[in-house]
């Protein structure tokens, strides 16, 4: 009994929010290669054996496979669902079977259709933030220090109350919101405010203070402060159309933010520790879910905006990896070698084998089950 209940807990909210971002991926795919005249084969979400599935009036196999652990359309002219080249199998299509073939179209049309999915992913996770700041409203702040925290690092700096930060690392400070995101991403290094104080401008040299903190879940992490509460917060709904500049300033930071974050991992001033795969999706799934529709619907937004800017990286496998052939053949004036482009894409089943491996034994080292009691 416990199983099974520990399945309806952590799997089904786990497929749901995967199957939704994995869907809307590979549908922005599906719509600009059908729109750009391309023969699509496979709609497929999952891999491995197929569980169920029909044909469309165009001949495209839609498909639920038994690993829901991601997608891919298959199209027509494509060595694989990687979209990996065939010189050979170009060369013996038709004139009418090149007409449909996703490798001879123009470099414009598959870019466009590349990057169709990553955008899709991103116009999901707008559709959403737009959502909740037209029902709920947008989290607003002034960024004027009505509160430090006693013993913090703002109390030992020259900062007063009734200061407001402009300006944090060169970057300009709109609202309290615009400094818990830069904080957010904070190593413990030094950091330089620029504060309007008797509409004067004062530079202040602060180092943020290490904190811990955990996650939903459970888990510590680390996180920098230095030690300033907004207490004057409000909600400011806003209507549709005046919600979606917000909603796309969110994706935006959020992107920003992920990269500087991964940027850090491979300098190694973050913990590469940090990142998760499959269980741990899994895991903040099921307490996005158990918190109700709002927080699981801000998850999979969340969640979105990631798997559009992973996709994006210049790995090769990755769309980020063929949208950089294309610009490459574009500079150069001649298509890239087969060989060439196959060794680049092995090099790229490599890398995501071993971030996967990698990931997953972050996963199962989060579980604490090798530890004693």
């Amino acid at each position: 009994m416990e199983i099974i209940t520990n399945i309806l807990y952590y799997i089904l909210p786990f497929i749901l929010v995967l199957t939704i971002v994995v869907f809307i991926h590979e549908f922005g795919h599906f719509w600009v290669a059908r729109k750009a005249g391309v023969k699509v084969e496979a709609f497929s979400i999952g891999f491995g054996k197929e569980l169920f599935g029909f044909n469309d009036r165009h001949g495209t196999r839609w498909k639920i496979c038994a690993i829901p652990l991601g997608g891919y359309i298959k199209m027509f002219g494509d060595k694989s669902a990687a979209s990996d080249s065939d010189e050979e199998l170009v060369n013996s299509l038709t004139k009418e079977e090149r007409q449909v073939a996703f490798q001879c179209k123009s470099l414009l049309q598959k870019s466009a259709i590349v990057i169709a999915g990553p955008l899709a992913n991103y116009i999901l996770a707008a559709i959403i933030f737009t959502g909740f700041f037209a029902t709920y409203g947008v989290p607003n702040a002034s960024s004027e220090i009505t509160k430090i925290l006693p013993g913090s690092a703002a109390s030992m700096a020259n900062i007063e109350l009734g200061d407001k930060i402009v300006i944090i690392d060169g970057t300009k400070i709109d609202s309290f919101n615009d400094i818990k995101n830069l904080m957010s991403i904070s190593v413990g290094e030094p950091i330089d405010l620029t504060v309007k104080r008797n509409d004067l401008l004062i530079n202040i040299a602060i180092t943020p203070q290490k904190t811990i903190v955990k996650d939903i879940l459970g888990n510590e992490a680390n996180t920098y402060r230095i030690g300033i509460i907004a207490d004057n917060v409000i909600l400011e709904k806003k209507n549709l159309f005046t919600a979606i500049p917000y909603a796309v300033k969110e994706c935006y930071q959020l992107s920003v933010m992920s990269l500087k974050a991964i940027g850090q991992m491979i300098t190694g001033k973050r913990s590469s520790k940090e990142l998760g795969g499959p269980i741990k999706i899994a895991q903040y799934s099921a307490k996005s879910a158990e918190s109700g529709v709002q927080s699981l619907l801000w998850f999979i937004a969340l969640l979105s905006v990631n798997l559009g800017l992973m996709n994006l990286l210049p790995i090769p496998v990755l769309d980020g990896g063929h949208l950089l052939v294309y610009a490459t053949e574009a500079v150069m004036g001649k298509k890239i070698a087969a060989k060439v482009q196959n060794f680049g894409f092995q090099i790229g089943v490599i890398i995501l084998i071993m971030l996967t491996i990698f990931v997953t034994f972050n996963d199962v080292s989060s579980l604490n089950i090798f530890k004693g009691k």
